[in-house]
């Protein structure tokens, strides 16, 4: 890889895609790896555009950054879209990636590729793999494609999020109940906020945490450490200048 895998925060959808479209060139191509469902993806950038009401220019700067410009159209043509709506379906995706289905011209093998990973923590977060250990195993997943292919690759949650924040530190035996050490590489933006990434998760996937709990003598009581702790150890973050279209 010619840069090192990178975390982009803050971002919404909209100035994501935004994001995308700007930085797009044609020298390379853009695989978006988006952990939702086509149905769940496209209903939520609609839900997204929508101006709100304290907002009276927002259709205007969404005319004019989406607009389908020359520009904005070129750009498109080299941008990929894949979705993937489970865990299981984004770790077999990365695992059988081969690149672009088309052959790569001259100019795309110059540009190279960018590998996107959108909103993996929403994706996550409704599935047992909602963990430290979970979320680890899909970042090296991700971070082995890249290598395997020389693509950049980053990695995004979008501010919204899709679902609704896990609590795991509830009223049941099994859940987590206090804080552990926040390990993984340190980060150089640990004193600011970081957004979805502030959250915590729990160091084991449940099924493995309750499997324990239940054959041991006492109930589990393990540890959490920050999601942005466990992307550390592959990703560096990196602070965009927010800009709603």
């Amino acid at each position: 890889m010619s840069c090192p895998p990178t975390v982009l925060y803050p971002l919404t959808l909209v100035s994501l895609l935004h994001f995308v479209l700007a930085t797009q060139v044609s020298t390379g191509s853009t695989t978006l790896i988006i952990c939702s469902s086509r149905e769940a993806f496209f209903h939520h950038v609609a839900q997204s555009v929508k101006p709100s009401n304290d907002s009276r220019h927002a259709g205007e700067r969404f005319q004019l950054h989406f607009a389908p410009t020359l520009r904005n159209l070129l750009a498109a043509q080299h941008v990929h879209l894949a979705f993937c709506d489970s865990v299981p379906a984004l770790r077999a995706y990365l695992s059988a990636y081969r690149g672009v289905v088309s052959a790569p011209s001259v100019q795309q093998r110059i540009g190279g590729h960018t590998l996107m990973l959108i909103n993996p923590l929403s994706l996550h977060a409704e599935s047992t793999s909602f963990s430290a250990q979970g979320l680890s195993r899909t970042f090296a997943g991700a971070v082995e494609t890249a290598l395997r292919l020389d693509a950049k690759l980053l990695m995004v949650e979008t501010t919204e999020g899709h679902n609704r924040p896990v609590d795991v530190r509830g009223d049941d035996p099994d859940a987590v109940t206090r804080p552990g050490d926040n390990g993984g590489a340190a980060l150089e933006t640990s004193h600011e906020s970081l957004g979805p990434w502030d959250q915590e998760v729990p160091m084991l996937n449940d099924s493995v945490r309750r499997f324990v709990s239940r054959s041991g003598q006492w109930p589990w009581a393990g540890r959490t450490v920050q999601a942005s702790r466990v992307a550390g150890r592959w990703f560096r973050f990196c602070r965009l200048a927010e800009e709603e279209p």
